[in-house]
C-alpha cells in the first residue's frame, strides 16, 4: 500500500524521545510497519531539538531505509527565513545560530528564563507548521501519544495512541504529590477533546484505558472513534548474558542480606509507599529486606515524607541509577523476588513482573492493578491458575506475611510460577502477536481512516 505516515513528535519540553518507554513502543511499531510493507514511508515531525533523539531511535531503520524515513524539523523553515541570512552574513556557523535559535543554555534556568524559552517555542511551533505545508507529502498522521500538542493548522486523518492516563483517574493522588500532574491532566484531556472535535481516531491496547479513563473523563471522545490493537510485551531480551556472582553484584552496590527488586522510577501509582509500610513491619520483626530501585525514593511526596518519619528504613533502601542491560539483568537474576506495588499500567500488568519471569527462577509478587483480569484473560488465565502471589494494591500488611513466606519457602514460588512463562508469551511467538502483526493491524486501521475521509 502506498501511503505516508507522519508522526509529529511534538513535546516541547523535552529534547529526548526515550521517556516512558514511549520512545521504545514507536521504535517496535515502526520496525512492525516497515516490515509488513515495503511502500509504506515515514515522515517525522519534530522540533530541532528532537531530531537527533529520533535518528537515534530509528537509527537502525536509517540505514536501511534511507528513502523510507525523513525528518521535518521547524529549522528547515528558519534557515530560509531573513534572519538566519544575516546572521550567516555575519560569519556565525551553523552550530551556532542552532543553538542560539533553540535558547539553548547549559544552566538551571531561572523563573524568567523559563518562560521566554516557551516564547521561544512558540516562533519554534510556527516555523514547524511552515516546513510541514511546503515539505509534507503525508497522507495521514499517527500521534504516539496525547501528550504532544497537536499541530491545529494541519487538518489530515488522524489518529492518537493512548497509552494510559491513569494521572485523570487519580488525580487527588497525583496532584498530592505533584501539582505538575494537575496541569498535565488539563492539558491532556483538553487536547484530546479538540483531537475529538477535530474527527480524529483513538487507539488503545486495553478496554481498561478506553473505558474507565478515555471515554469517562474526555466526553468529547466518541465511542465508535476509538479502536482496541494489543501488542507484545515491551520486555528486554536477555539472552546470552554473563553469569555474575551475587556477592559481586551486590557488592558494587552495597546490598547485604537478602532484597526485593523493583527496578523503576518512582511515580505515584508505582505505590512503593506500600512497600515502604510493608519493609517497616517487617522491620519491627526484625527481619531485614533490601528495597532496589532504580529510581529516587523521595521523588514522591509521601515516600519521602514517610521515610522521614521512620529513619530506621533508610539501612533497607538502595537506589542504583540507571541500570545497564547487562547490570539490569543481574538486578533481577540476584534478587530474592520481584515485587510490583503499581495500581495501574498502560499494559494493565507490571513490565517489571513480566520481565522477572521472563529471565526465570525468580518469585514474583504482584497487586491486583487496574486491567489485571483483562491482562489474564486475553493470555488464558484467571488470578487462580496465574498465581503471582495477588494482593490487594494498598495492603501493606498482607504484602509483609507474602514477603516473610517467599523468603522463607523461596524454592516453592518459583515452581508454583514457572507453567505462567511457558503459557503467555514473552517473546515473540505463540499467543501475543508479533510487532509485524501489530503494524498490519495498525495500517489496516490507518486504511479504514482514510477511507471514511
Amino acid at each position: 500500500m502506498k501511503l505516508t505516515i507522519a508522526i509529529p513528535y511534538l513535546s516541547i519540553s523535552r529534547e529526548s524521545v526515550f521517556r516512558d518507554g514511549l520512545g521504545k513502543f514507536l521504535g517496535l511499531l515502526i520496525d512492525g510497519i516497515l516490515l509488513h510493507d515495503d511502500e509504506i514511508e515515514i515522515e517525522i515531525w519534530s522540533f530541532s531539538q528532537g531530531v537527533e533523539g529520533m535518528k537515534k531511535l530509528f537509527e537502525k531503520n536509517f540505514k536501511e531505509n534511507k528513502c523510507r524515513i525523513s525528518i521535518i524539523n521547524d529549522f528547515d523553515f528558519y534557515q530560509t527565513t531573513h534572519s538566519y541570512k544575516r546572521k550567516v552574513k555575519l560569519g556565525k556557523t551553523i552550530e551556532e545560530i542552532k543553538r542560539e535559535y533553540e535558547g539553548r543554555c547549559d544552566h538551571k534556568r531561572s523563573v524568567l528564563e523559563k518562560i521566554l524559552k516557551r516564547v521561544v517555542m512558540i516562533r519554534q511551533r510556527r516555523y514547524l507548521v511552515k516546513a510541514v505545508k511546503s515539505r509534507s507529502k503525508a497522507d495521514f498522521v499517527y500521534y504516539n501519544s496525547p501528550c504532544f500538542l497537536p499541530l491545529l493548522s494541519i487538518i489530515k486523518p488522524t489518529l492518537v495512541q493512548i497509552h494510559d492516563l491513569f494521572t485523570m483517574q487519580y488525580e487527588r493522588l497525583f496532584v498530592r504529590n505533584s501539582k505538575r500532574y494537575f496541569f498535565t491532566n488539563k492539558a491532556v484531556s483538553f487536547w484530546l477533546g479538540i483531537q475529538g472535535v477535530l474527527g480524529a481516531h483513538f487507539v488503545s491496547s486495553s478496554y481498561n484505558t478506553l473505558n474507565n479513563q478515555v471515554l469517562k473523563y474526555i466526553p468529547l471522545i466518541k465511542k465508535e472513534r476509538t479502536h482496541i490493537i494489543r501488542f507484545p510485551a515491551m520486555v528486554k531480551n536477555y539472552e546470552g548474558m554473563v553469569n555474575f556472582s551475587k556477592e559481586d553484584f551486590c557488592k558494587k552496590y552495597g546490598i547485604v542480606g537478602p532484597y526485593i527488586a523493583y527496578p523503576t522510577q518512582n511515580r505515584p501509582n508505582k505505590n512503593i509507599i506500600t512497600l515502604l509500610k510493608s519493609l517497616d513491619i517487617l522491620c519491627n520483626e526484625g527481619i531485614n529486606v533490601k528495597l532496589v530501585i532504580t529510581g529516587k525514593f523521595n521523588d514522591v511526596k509521601d515516600c519521602a515524607n514517610y521515610i522521614e518519619s521512620n529513619p530506621k528504613l533508610l539501612d533497607n533502601l538502595v537506589e542504583t541509577g540507571n541500570l545497564s542491560e547487562e547490570e539490569l539483568y543481574f538486578l533481577y537474576k540476584c534478587s530474592d523476588m520481584v515485587v510490583s506495588t503499581s495500581f495501574v499500567e498502560g499494559g494493565c500488568i507490571s513490565g517489571q513482573v513480566l520481565e522477572a519471569l521472563k529471565i526465570g527462577d525468580i518469585p514474583v509478587i504482584h497487586a491486583l492493578s487496574d486491567g489485571i483480569d483483562e491482562w489474564l484473560d486475553v493470555h488464558g488465565f484467571n488470578r487462580k491458575t496465574a498465581d503471582m502471589n495477588w494482593f490487594d494494591r494498598f495492603d501493606y500488611m498482607n504484602l509483609a506475611l507474602l514477603i516473610k513466606d517467599v523468603l522463607i519457602n523461596r524454592n516453592s514460588h518459583v515452581v508454583k510460577q514457572k507453567h505462567i512463562t511457558g503459557s503467555f508469551k514473552l517473546t515473540t511467538k505463540g499467543n501475543d502477536p508479533t510487532w509485524e502483526d501489530v503494524g498490519c493491524k495498525y495500517l489496516e486501521l490507518f486504511s479504514k481512516i482514510i477511507h471514511e475521509r
